[in-house]
């Protein structure tokens, strides 16, 4: 199962060498961009096969059993958003060679790209909470930043909008794994499933759910919490639209 962590670890390693690469030769920085995520799309290829035969897969972090170590699980579902993610990273990899040619400090550009990659690639196939909420900043943050990327003062207005609506998103998330992990004394989600199905329909229950709807819905862009979103979306680069 060591192509799951191949999945974050690669799209992470690439955002740190990127900024190398910017300094010894700048065509590189877009062309080792596009060879990454056209592996990312051949592994997400595989795993899609993989679950055809075995339906969750766990990788274990250090090789530390849950739920004291943090695991990576990856099934069917895991499996489609993987897929969708390397499909859309890649087809906007080649869209952004044209895109970009007007702008500086590409290499800054494809850091930030990679890194939001990684973000939302171990979002998909983490099985531990706290680990989502990392892979969630990373991505967040990263967004925040391209957003922002042309430096003109809409654009910077959109991207402190998106990052303050942003951060209230994530601190209540926050909150709401704090929350869980003084109830059931776990972050591990398999254990947390099981640990929820005694309190369910709880206050505590119930109000875990809420903060998690709130968090989830600034996070989505959904309906009243979208406010961000008019702003956001066009001020950002056309690539990371579509992202």
């Amino acid at each position: 199962m060591l192509f799951i962590p191949l999945l974050f670890a690669l799209p992470l390693i690439t955002a740190f060498v990127i900024p190398i690469l910017g300094k010894i030769y700048k065509p590189l920085v877009w062309i080792v961009t596009t060879v990454v995520s056209f592996i990312l799309f051949i592994i997400a290829l595989y795993g899609v096969a993989v679950t055809q035969e075995i339906p969750m897969s766990v990788y274990k972090m250090g090789n530390w059993p849950p739920p004291l170590g943090i695991v990576m699980a990856f099934d069917s579902f895991s499996a489609f958003m993987v897929l969708m993610i390397s499909i859309i990273v890649f087809t906007t990899s080649l869209f952004s060679l044209r895109y970009l040619s007007r702008f500086t400090g590409q290499w800054k550009f494809y850091t930030l790209f990679m890194l939001m990659t990684a973000g939302m690639m171990g979002i998909s196939i983490t099985g531990d909470l706290f680990n989502m909420f990392v892979f969630l900043e990373i991505a967040a943050i990263s967004s925040y930043a391209l957003v922002a990327f042309g430096i003109e003062g809409e654009e910077l207005e959109a991207s402190f909008k998106y990052m303050v609506m942003g951060e209230i998103g994530g601190l209540t998330f926050l909150l709401a794994i704090a929350l869980i992990y003084a109830k059931t004394s776990t972050l591990n989600l398999a254990d947390i499933s099981n640990s929820m199905q005694v309190i369910r329909g709880t206050t505590f229950f119930w109000m875990i759910i809420g903060m998690m709807l709130f968090a989830f819905s600034i996070k989505a862009g959904l309906v009243p919490f979208h406010t961000w979103a008019p702003d956001a979306y066009p001020a950002a680069p056309a690539p990371i639209s579509s992202l």
